[in-house]
């Protein structure tokens, strides 16, 4: 079980890395950055986790601001920051609320800075350094949290001080993997990334971009095999805006090897036998995305993005949304 649910947390989809030029017949819009600009939207994310037929709802939304804070002919500093913070998760224990609300202030606390290239396409996270030790202790906490459920039932006092130190001990290594910041990059770029992908267009309406593209691999071991498309229509409902659509998807064969391997370094014991023989008819690992743009400015309107990671029984579907702000 424990593996499952670190193939789950490893799970991820990172979006193309280009799109094949189109020629004369592609559509183009302004990139609407420079210094001094902020569009302020409100966000949404619901996160639906369950196993073994339990449904676990986590329900978030804030006031995004995204603003350029630095200009230049090669690229931009982008900005997000989050404020009227509401989170709700029905069922969960007190312990896991305090622990959540902690993250989520934390976390929240330090802007994260976009940079990106003088075609305003996404290039990396500037501040990791800055939010990895924050993050490294949100995990510590729920790590404790799983130690501490996990020796409550020991009812002599010192034999169940040694179980919480040998389970701490063996935490180490992977906290310290799981805290990297690679994989961290891959928990805080996905929204930055996905918002800014489409940049300044270049595409022809209507035609279908089928692409290639290859996942990072956070512990630093083979990239992902991924397919997927890329397509971008007039919107049916008003013309001034665009409908840009991406999809992709985890190959299930090719990357079933790669995900167990990750979990063996992660953990330093073997893969189940078990789930290997089985994984890659039980890998379901999509992320789909679309986005409206105002045309004329090149400004994203509403951005909705649904990743899907199943294995075996255990699923998780995250749904977040951006609404620009009249």
């Amino acid at each position: 079980m424990r593996a499952t649910f670190l193939l789950l947390a490893l799970l991820f989809a990172s979006l193309p890395a280009g799109r094949a030029s189109a020629g004369e017949n592609e559509i183009t819009w302004p990139l609407p950055w420079k210094a001094g600009t902020t569009l302020v939207y409100d966000k949404t994310t619901v996160t639906d986790k369950q196993a073994k037929g339990i449904s676990k709802i986590r329900n978030y939304s804030d006031t995004t601001t995204i603003s350029i804070v630095q200009a230049r002919d090669d690229g931009f500093l982008q900005r997000w920051t989050s404020h009227d913070i509401r989170t709700d998760s029905p069922g969960a224990s007190p312990a896991e609320l305090a622990i959540e609300r902690e993250a989520v202030q934390r976390m929240s606390a330090i802007p994260l800075d976009v940079q990106l290239d003088g075609q305003g396409l996404f290039v990396r996270i500037a501040n990791l350094g800055e939010l990895q030790p924050i993050y490294r202790e949100v995990l510590r906490l729920g790590m404790e949290l799983g130690i501490a459920r996990s020796t409550a039932q020991i009812a002599d006092a010192a034999q169940r001080e040694q179980a919480i130190a040998k389970a701490r001990a063996a935490t180490v290594p992977t906290l310290e993997r799981m805290a990297s910041e690679a994989v961290l990059n891959n928990l805080v770029a996905p929204q930055p990334l996905s918002y800014n992908y489409f940049a300044v267009g270049g595409m022809v309406p209507g035609q279908v971009y089928e692409i290639e593209d290859l996942g990072e691999n956070p512990l630093g071991g083979e990239p992902y095999p991924m397919l997927g498309s890329v397509l971008v229509n007039a919107d049916p409902a008003d013309p001034r805006f665009l409908i840009a659509e991406w999809k992709i998807v985890l190959h299930p064969q090719k990357s079933a090897p790669l995900l167990w391997a990750a979990v063996e370094k992660l953990t330093g014991t073997p893969f189940p036998a078990e789930l290997r023989q089985g994984l890659p008819r039980q890998i379901n690992v999509h992320t789909e995305l679309s986005v409206r743009i105002e045309r004329a400015t090149g400004i994203v309107q509403r951005l909705r993005r649904v990743e899907t990671r199943q294995i075996q029984d255990n699923r998780e579907v995250k749904t977040t949304t951006l609404e620009l702000r009249r």
